[in-house]
């Protein structure tokens, strides 16, 4: 018996973590840069929502916000400025990925 092959061809960028991914395609595409972060303590989020680099601020879960950037960049230097001008601790930091899903609806809806 002969053995077929089939050749599916799926972008290169597809495999790449969403921090690459934003950084080569995904401002292009439109996505945006979101990232999580964990407070110690309650915050003054209308002091965080008020600065030039936060696009958008929502609490999801106790102390946690999910923070996406005015201008499609990296804040995490800035999240960490305000934590420490304000004398917050910041528990963790991390930057949100987009699933597979997530890139595929988006790519097919142009």
């Amino acid at each position: 018996m002969r053995s077929q092959y089939v050749i599916i061809e799926v972008p290169f960028f597809i495999f790449l973590r969403l921090n690459n991914f934003n950084d080569a395609i995904g401002r292009d595409k439109g996505f945006e840069i979101s990232f999580k972060v964990e407070f110690k303590e309650a915050i003054d989020h209308t002091k965080l929502k008020n600065k030039s680099f936060v696009g958008s601020l929502k609490e999801i879960d106790k102390n946690i916000w999910l923070v996406k950037s005015q201008n499609n960049k990296d804040i995490r230097e800035d999240i960490f400025r305000f934590a420490v001008d304000n004398k917050y601790n910041v528990l963790s930091l991390s930057q949100t990925e987009a699933s597979l899903e997530d890139v595929f609806r988006k790519l097919t809806k142009e």
